[in-house]
């Protein structure tokens, strides 16, 4: 495998204009963009708890600029899952699939049972540090588009900053249990 190559692709689709954007996604299946979006609501949620717990008078206009970014968040590592299986997510009929019916409740059973932790251990190393890359370019949106984040102390922010890591980690087990589903 090409990892550049993967990556590179990756970044191409990070930088379309935002109307060619929402063609993509819609062209994802309807169960992977609720599934999506659900991933990117509960990262939010704990990122909300992380912040009600300090006191910070900025928590609703972190939370506006947040919540967004981790839906985002997950859907990267969904789309490198689908890059990493050869599948080109621009021209593959991805919304008529029938093999994704119950995919959603599937990542909820393994998250309850073991977090997908099985799913984890099998991510190749190579593609962990692809996904810590994505994370990395996500933080430096959040703090972009809310900077005045980084007067918290940093442990605070460190918690906040993980949901991102989550949420990318679980948007790329989410196409790996795809792959599972359907063969």
């Amino acid at each position: 495998m090409d990892y550049q190559q993967l990556f590179d692709r990756w970044v191409a689709l990070t930088v379309l204009p935002e109307k060619d954007r929402e063609v993509l996604v819609g062209k994802l299946h309807e169960e992977v963009r609720n599934g999506v979006e659900v991933l990117g609501a509960l990262a939010a949620a704990e990122v909300n708890t992380i912040l009600g717990e300090v006191s910070y008078d900025q928590r609703d206009a972190y939370i506006a600029v947040c919540a967004p970014v981790l839906a985002l968040a997950a859907l990267d590592g969904y789309l490198l899952s689908l890059m990493e299986q050869g599948i080109n997510p621009e021209t593959a009929g991805l919304a008529q699939r029938k093999t994704i019916k119950g995919l959603a409740d599937h990542w909820s059973r393994g998250f309850a049972k073991d977090q997908n932790v099985s799913y984890v251990n099998k991510t190749d190393p190579i593609i962990g540090l692809l996904l810590n890359k994505l994370y990395e370019l996500r933080v430096n949106q959040i703090l972009a588009l809310h900077p005045a984040i980084v007067e918290l102390p940093y442990k605070v922010t460190e918690k906040l900053h993980q949901y991102i890591g989550w949420a990318v980690n679980q948007g790329y087990i989410f196409g790996m249990m795809e792959r599972e589903i359907s063969q």
